[in-house]
């Protein structure tokens, strides 16, 4: 199970889906683990993305987030598309707003 390294120093487990943001909410429709970002920028939307591992693949979508989401990649950042799920590989860092977390491999 693949762990996120935030930049704040938090350590989390993607055992589940998960909904990261300012003040996150799943939907009914899909459910999933939330956690609440200190975002003193405020740079992070309510809910800014969502992040999943099915056993293989670890899936990434940004929520329609005001500030997108970003994969750091060598020399540029790409940007995800809105409401599209994008599959990134471990080790890959993530830019969301203007915080930063990694996902690592649990190996």
């Amino acid at each position: 199970v693949p762990t996120l390294l935030l930049d704040s120093g938090e350590r989390l487990t993607l055992d589940t889906a998960l909904v990261l943001g300012r003040d996150p909410s799943a939907p009914a429709d899909a459910p999933a683990e939330v956690y609440r970002w200190a975002d003193m920028s405020r740079t992070l939307s309510k809910s800014h993305v969502r992040l999943e591992w099915d056993g293989r693949q670890v899936w990434v979508t940004d929520l329609g987030s005001t500030n997108g989401t970003f994969v750091r990649g060598a020399g540029a950042s790409t940007p995800l598309l809105p409401h599209q799920r994008t599959p990134v590989p471990t080790d890959v860092v993530l830019e969301i707003g203007d915080r930063t977390l990694t996902v690592r491999d649990a190996a």
